[in-house]
This record gives C-alpha cells, structure tokens and sequence, in this order.
C-alpha cells in the first residue's frame, strides 16, 4: 500500500498530526459472526473473519516513520450467509462507534448503544 500512494498517507491523515485517525477494511468473504456454513465455498464460522474495530491499534507505523495508525475497522462486504447482497451499514455502524472513536467522529457518541459493550 505504501508503494501504491509513493508514500502519501497525508490523505488519511484528517487533522495532519502524524496519525491515519481510522482504517475501515472490508474483506470479500462472509462474516464469521454469521453462524452455520456459507454457500459459495461451505466455510464454518470459526472459519471466516470476525467483524471487529480498536480504536488505537498502536502498532502499525508507516516505512518512512511519518505515520502511524490510530484505529481500524473490518467487517465483511457480504450480507448473510449466500450471494453476493451487500452488507448493510448496522454492522459496520455500531463497530465503528462502539470503537471509541467519538473524540474523532462526535456523531458516534450520538447514537445510543443497543447491543451493549463488545469491541
């Protein structure tokens, strides 16, 4: 990924301290938080990736050392357990902003937390 910016995290750098204040990835497959085996490949749960968030994962930084990553996200892009319906936003939602990543996103804090504390 740094070969493909040449460098430049500056666009994921919101307030220009150093810092790529939060990463949301979507992987391709079905997500493991989904129980029984998914259709295209029969894959069980324990099997696929899990939808999480941290708010400071702390441990990534840039190869020229000018950044680091703050928080991340990762949820599947796929809806349920057979084709290929796109997730809906609930997920990738309440992940984010049970991350506390309310100092960064004040909406976030907004929203009440149905589902109690899991991150």
């Amino acid at each position: 990924m740094d070969e493909r910016l040449n460098g430049d995290w500056s666009l994921y750098d919101a307030n220009d301290d150093g810092v790529l204040d939060n990463v949301i990835a979507l992987h391709s497959g079905y997500a493991a938080e989904e129980s029984g085996n998914d259709c295209t490949n029969n894959r069980a749960s324990p099997d696929r990736i899990w939808s999480h968030a941290f708010a400071d994962a702390g441990f990534w930084v840039s190869p020229s050392g000018q950044y680091s990553l703050r928080g991340y996200m990762v949820s599947s892009a796929l809806d349920l357990l057979c084709d290929s319906n796109p997730a809906k936003m609930g997920v990738m939602t309440v992940r984010f902003c049970s991350s506390s990543c309310c100092e960064l996103f004040s909406a976030c804090c907004e929203i009440p937390n149905q589902f109690g504390t899991f991150v």
